[in-house]
C-alpha cells in the first residue's frame, strides 16, 4: 500500500502539480491551510509532511511547530522560495523541521528528499519501540529484584507450621481450633507456592538439570493426584485419558510443575460453573509426545490471547501473579518443547504442551 504523504499549500494549483509528481509513488493527502492539515492527522497517519512557508494565517514553521509538539514522529519539511539563514534556524529551533526544500523544486530531487524523510520516520519509530522496551526490561529487572526482596523476607516468616502442628496435636478434639488450622495451612500452603513461584521467576531456575527418563502418563497421574488435594482444584471435574505411555528425558518435578500450574489455571476458569470440566490427555503422535489441558470455562479473548504468555499479565485480576503461564513456557522450551494455547471465548481453553521423543544421553 501506498504510504500517506501530506502536502499543506493554499495555492490550488500547487496542490495539483505537487500529486501529479508524488502521486504514483505516495497516497498524497492535501490541505489548503494549517487547519485543514492538523484535521488530517486525526484520521490518518503520516509518516511525512512538506507544508509551504508562506501560507495566510498559521505559516508553514508555524505548523511544523505544532506538528512536533502533537506529532513528534512525523517528518517535517518546509517549502520556500525565499531561504535565509535566519528564517532556517528559527525554523529548525521551533519546528525541528528535517528539510528545506528550494522553490520551484525539481522532481528528482525533492523525490530524494522525501525517500531520506519515510526513512527517517521509520528509524525514529524503531528505535522509539527499541527504547520502550528497554524501559520495560528495565522496569521489570527492578521489580523482580524488588520481589526477590519481598519473597525472601516472606519466607523468612513462614515458620509458623509447627505451632499449627502442636495445636493440632494438643487440641485436635476441639473442632473450631481444627477448622482455624486448616485455614493456617492452607495459607501457609498458597504462601509458600506463591514465593517459589516468584524465586524461579527471579533466579530463571527452569534449566531442565537432573533430567531422567520418565513415563509421560505416570509424570502426569503424580502430578493430578497431588493437584486433587488442593481444596482449589474439584477432583470429580479432573478427568484424565491416557492414551499411550510415551516416555520423555526430562526433569520429573519441572514437568510436574508445568501440569500443576495447567491444573490450577483450568480450577480457576470452572470455578463458578456447575458442570465445570477439566480434561487431561496425554498421547502420542509422529512428532512426538503431547500432553493437552483443556477447561470448559469462558475462555480467553482473542486480544488477550498472545498476552497470557508474559510475564506480570494475568486475567485473574488481584488473584494472580501473572508468573504461572511464563515459568510453564520457560520450562517447556528449555525442554526443547513448545506450549500453545486455543481458545474461543464462551468454550472454554486447551493448553497443550508438546515435548519431542525421549533422547537418552
Amino acid at each position: 500500500m501506498k504510504r500517506n504523504l501530506l502536502y499543506v499549500d493554499d495555492q490550488h494549483e500547487n496542490l495539483v502539480v505537487f500529486r501529479a509528481a508524488f502521486g504514483k509513488k505516495y497516497n498524497v493527502l492535501e490541505a489548503g491551510s494549517a487547519e485543514e492539515a492538523l484535521n488530517l492527522f486525526t484520521d490518518h497517519e503520516i509518516p511525512v509532511m512538506v507544508a509551504d512557508q508562506r501560507m495566510p494565517g498559521t505559516t508553514g514553521v508555524e505548523l511544523c511547530e505544532i506538528v512536533a509538539q502533537e506529532q513528534p514522529h512525523t517528518i517535517r519539511m518546509i517549502l520556500t522560495g525565499f531561504i535565509d539563514s535566519d528564517a532556517m534556524m528559527d525554523a529548525i529551533n521551533r519546528g525541528h523541521v528535517y528539510n528545506f526544500c528550494a522553490k520551484p523544486w525539481e522532481r528528482e530531487t525533492l523525490m530524494s528528499v522525501l525517500m531520506r524523510g519515510f526513512e527517517a520516520f521509520d528509524l525514529a519509530v524503531s528505535n522509539n519501540a527499541l527504547a520502550e522496551r528497554l524501559d520495560h526490561a528495565e522496569r521489570c529487572a527492578t521489580l523482580g529484584r524488588i520481589a526477590a526482596g519481598v519473597a525472601h523476607e516472606m519466607r523468612n516468616q513462614l515458620f509458623t507450621l509447627p505451632l499449627v502442628e502442636f495445636v493440632e496435636d494438643k487440641y485436635r478434639n476441639d473442632e473450631e481450633l481444627m477448622q482455624l488450622s486448616g485455614i493456617a495451612r492452607d495459607t501457609h500452603q498458597r504462601l509458600s507456592a506463591l514465593i517459589e513461584e516468584v524465586m524461579d521467576f527471579v533466579r530463571k531456575d527452569n534449566e531442565p538439570s537432573r533430567r531422567t527418563a520418565a513415563s509421560l502418563a505416570q509424570v502426569v497421574r503424580e502430578a493430578a493426584s497431588l493437584a486433587s488435594m488442593d481444596k482449589d482444584v474439584p477432583k470429580s471435574s479432573l478427568k484424565l485419558d491416557i492414551r499411550s505411555e510415551p516416555v520423555v528425558y526430562c526433569n520429573k518435578a519441572k514437568i510436574q510443575q508445568v501440569v500443576f500450574n495447567l491444573l490450577k489455571n483450568a480450577a480457576y476458569a470452572i470455578r463458578v460453573l456447575a458442570d465445570g470440566r477439566i480434561d487431561v490427555t496425554v498421547d502420542s503422535t509422529e512428532t512426538g509426545p503431547v500432553l493437552s489441558v483443556t477447561d470448559n470455562g469462558p475462555g480467553i479473548d482473542i486480544e488477550l490471547q498472545k498476552d497470557i504468555w508474559e510475564p506480570f499479565f494475568s486475567t485473574k485480576g488481584a488473584d494472580g501473579t501473572g508468573l504461572g503461564l511464563d515459568l510453564c513456557r520457560k520450562i517447556v522450551e528449555a525442554h526443547d518443547g513448545n506450549i500453545s494455547c486455543t481458545s474461543t471465548p464462551g468454550e472454554g481453553a486447551t493448553f497443550t504442551v508438546r515435548l519431542p521423543v525421549a533422547q537418552l544421553p
